[in-house]
């Protein structure tokens, strides 16, 4: 019998505030020999993923997650995989080194992530265990990638061209073939299609700049190839592209005067002995609240003033990105996450159209467990839950 308790977050997913299993927030944590039941209606197709949101940075970290696609009435492919990408520390990992690294003064995003973890895995396997994808020549194959883990990654596709046709869980129109690497932040989902017309094996690959990379290797196999064809060794060249033109739906065609605004300054300081990851140089349950009333137009402006990368996730509704480091956009791009990177500030845009009491956190979740979370507050909505009270911890 489990001896924890457990939640489960639907991510990505628009759900009835009483459905989103934040442990203190929407509901108690279930506790061993209990049990909760999550109703909603799944009339969204796309890709999102399900993780725990009880003691979460432990428990998704140790694999309690897993993927969730909603699929189109009428498919426009002929095959489809998900592949969950994640990190894992086995054995030695140099749990410990983030701090020697900070004082010699490494600056990238992922030094925490680098230093912590060093194995890669796609579903749960890793280097010659990854299963391979099996596929038939002249079919449009649609790939689900989610990335589980807390850093973002590169994959390469050898010199195929593929397609984006969806982030997020929202569809992406228009795009043409690329060969660049792909890039995927932490939780993110991106969905491409690509049209088999290679007889060859061929790799999807990891292109992270560590040596954990070498272990995320995924094999593309055509069926009733002959065995003994070596794989495509094609090189990429990664500024041949046109999967930067993406055209979604968007909330607002026409960018709105909002009701409300918001600064959320991301840092990273040293606490009692460990890391604190604030908002505004806070730390929750201390950070302010975002309070809103149903109908509020709401403008939040994210600001990473720390050396570290924060994938920021905001439950229960999606945001339109207007502007990256104050320049406007011109393509919207709707997201329900948006990863940070050090130095970086984004203005974001969203409609209070889903009453309740919502997280709103950065999704490297040991960061969230160090302090950069807070909760947006419709107005007229309280908890019955307690955060850190009857064995709930969110984070």
């Amino acid at each position: 019998m489990p001896t924890e308790p457990v939640t489960i977050h639907f991510h990505g997913m628009v759900l009835p505030n009483k459905m989103d299993g934040v442990a203190g927030l929407t509901q108690d944590a279930v506790q061993p020999g209990d049990s909760f039941t999550y109703e909603f209606l799944a009339d969204d197709p796309g890709t999102y993923w399900y993780h725990s949101h009880q003691s979460s940075s432990e428990q998704v970290d140790r694999g309690l997650y897993g993927s969730f696609v909603i699929e189109p009435k009428d498919k426009m492919y002929d095959r489809e995989y998900t592949l969950l990408l994640d990190e894992w520390a086995i054995g030695d990992n140099g749990r410990g080194g983030m701090m020697g690294g900070m004082m010699n003064g490494m600056s990238s995003g992922e030094m925490d992530t680098d230093m912590f973890y060093n194995t890669y895995t796609v579903n749960g396997k890793t280097g010659q265990y990854i299963a391979p994808i099996e596929v038939n020549n002249g079919e449009v194959v649609r790939l689900r990638f989610v990335n589980a883990g807390y850093r973002k990654h590169f994959l390469r596709f050898n010199g195929e061209p593929y397609r984006i046709v969806g982030i997020d869980g929202n569809p992406i129109y228009n795009t043409k073939p690329g060969t660049e690497p792909l890039e995927i932040g932490p939780s993110e989902r991106i969905d491409v299609e690509l049209t088999i017309d290679n007889t060859n094996q061929w790799l999807i690959e990891s292109v992270d700049d560590n040596s954990a990379a070498e272990n995320m290797v995924v094999k593309v196999i055509p069926k009733n190839n002959d065995e003994d064809n070596q794989s495509k060794t094609t090189e990429t060249k990664d500024d041949v592209t046109e999967n930067g033109t993406q055209y979604m739906d968007p909330i607002f065609k026409e960018i709105p005067t909002p009701d409300i605004e918001y600064d959320m300054l991301l840092g990273a300081s040293m606490g009692m002995g460990n890391m604190e990851f604030t908002i505004n140089e806070e730390v929750f349950p201390e950070t302010e609240p975002f309070e809103v009333k149903e109908g509020d137009i709401v403008k939040a402006t994210l600001i990473n003033d720390s050396r570290f990368d924060h994938p920021m996730h905001l439950h229960g509704h999606y945001f339109q990105i207007i502007a990256k480091d104050g320049q406007k956009l011109d393509n919207p791009m709707v997201k329900d996450l948006i990863n940070v990177k050090p130095g970086e500030s984004y203005e974001i845009m969203f409609k209070a159209d889903n009453p309740g009491l919502w997280a709103f956190h950065c999704h490297d979740l040991n960061h969230a467990a160090g302090g950069m979370m807070t909760i947006l507050e419709y107005q007229g909505y309280y908890s019955p839950f307690d955060i850190h009270e009857n064995g709930n911890e969110p984070e």
